[in-house]
């Protein structure tokens, strides 16, 4: 019965991986390194053990940060008035820790699409037949782009990791040395004020073993956001700056497609010279020279097709995450300004607040700017294929040139729920979302406050 049961349950581990192959395992190994483990965004299922110890890390995560968002839920219930920040606070931190563990589980329902990306990445997308070695212009854009993500890693890393040490360490320091002089180590709802996560516990935690063991539980749930949130970015900038890449290397291919339909000519044609072609130009009552450009642009039209199914799976990928991203970061940008504007008695909730709001702006930013350079790009490439001397081509390869021109007018951008588009039009919308949530929230406030003198 247990060999049945082990049989069944290896047969449906190969069922769930099997798109997983060689170039997808390398490609994600060298990009994140074991980052998408950790996060789970890419759990390992080569075997039965190693499901079972991520099934087991999954088990952890929810319950740890399930025990949080229970004692936010009950210190909420519990607050009084004068609690208003801390319970601003308490209530960042669940939609934090709610959404991150929805994206959990949606990059592993979109795991096919998940693996069909990284292996085109890994394949390099599409290889150009007879193409002996790259442009210059190719190489030197394709360092450009890698250095911009190398410096967009590194500098996102760092701005998320340095959010944990605020909140654990200087928060709570600050409070204290600088607070007001009625701050309390326990408010009257009963919070201890000098965890990093102000709260209800059902047991004195301001000193001794509770007081460890309620640090570690808050110091292991901000390890859970930290290592989701940078997987998160990770794949992202992985995604968009590939599909960056490869657009960049259409329009170059298409700007020099005469250039390359003479190299393909000079190797049909062993007796072609250069100078017989009088500057480059496009003999139209050349037949031989005309398939060599109608292959040359064929060639472009699959590298686009390519393009398009790359961006499909992405978004496939993408369309929750995307959505529950720029939601989480209107209402986390309003509490926050909410928090810094009245935490003048609690300078270290303010400040704590504060770091994790500039982290997720920053996140967003590069978010929408990445895909906006998507868009961008997409019209870049219509001009450039109605730039090239089309009305000398044959007709039948001006009605290809016409099917790239009508598939580059449509809008190529990354999308999520509720036809939520990643760009900069989307990232001021969700500013101003904020700004129209913050200022709810301080009408309610200033109304609360005066009923309560009234």
């Amino acid at each position: 019965m247990s060999a049945y049961f082990m049989q069944r349950i290896r047969s449906l581990l190969q069922h769930y991986n099997r798109y997983s192959d060689e170039v997808t395992e390398k490609l994600i190994i060298k990009e994140y390194y074991h980052f998408l483990k950790l996060s789970l965004f890419y759990p390992s299922l080569k075997s039965p053990i190693t499901a079972g110890i991520h099934l087991l890390q999954f088990i952890i995560y929810v319950v740890v940060l399930g025990i949080q968002n229970v004692l936010g839920i009950i210190s909420i219930i519990k607050s009084n008035p004068e609690d208003f920040l801390l319970v601003m606070n308490i209530g960042q931190f669940g939609l934090l820790s709610t959404l991150l563990m929805l994206i959990i589980i949606m990059f592993n329902a979109t795991r096919y699409e998940f693996c069909m990306s990284h292996k085109m990445i890994g394949d390099g997308v599409y290889t150009y037949e007879g193409e002996e070695v790259p442009s210059d212009d190719y190489l030197l854009m394709t360092m450009k782009y890698k250095s911009i993500k190398r410096k967009l890693m590194i500098t996102h890393l760092c701005i998320n990791l340095s959010v944990a040490p605020v909140i654990l360490l200087i928060k709570p320091w600050m409070d204290e040395k600088y607070g007001s002089e009625n701050l309390r180590t326990y408010t009257n709802s009963g919070f201890n004020t000098i965890l990093p996560l102000a709260g209800w516990y059902p047991f004195d935690t301001h000193q001794g073993l509770y007081f460890y063991l309620a640090l570690l539980e808050q110091a292991f749930c901000g390890y859970i956001i930290i290592i989701i949130v940078a997987s998160f970015v990770s794949y992202y900038f992985t995604s968009t700056i590939q599909i960056i890449i490869q657009l960049e290397r259409l329009i170059l291919s298409i700007k020099n497609l005469n250039e390359r339909a003479i190299s393909l000519y000079k190797k049909t044609v062993l007796t072609a010279s250069t100078d017989n072609f009088r500057g480059c130009k496009i003999f139209e009552d050349d037949p031989v020279f005309m398939e060599c450009l109608k292959f040359c642009f064929r060639q472009n039209i699959q590298h686009h097709q390519q393009i398009l199914r790359l961006i499909r799976l992405v978004n496939t990928v993408w369309k929750v995450p995307l959505f529950l991203s720029f939601l989480a970061e209107g209402i986390v940008l309003g509490i926050s300004a909410m928090v810094v504007i009245f935490g003048a008695e609690r300078p270290g909730v303010a400040l704590g607040t504060l770091s994790i709001a500039v982290a997720e702006l920053v996140n967003i930013t590069t978010v929408c700017k990445l895909a906006q350079t998507i868009t961008d790009l997409n019209e870049k490439l219509h001009l450039i294929t109605y730039d090239i001397p089309w009305y000398q081509f044959s007709r039948n390869l001006q009605r290809s040139v016409c099917i790239v021109q009508e598939m580059t007018c449509q809008e190529l951008c990354l999308e999520g729920l509720f036809n939520t588009k990643a760009n900069m039009e989307t990232y001021s919308k969700t500013l101003n979302a904020a700004y129209s949530f913050f200022t709810l929230l301080h009408s309610r406030s200033l109304k609360k406050q005066s009923y309560q003198k009234g």
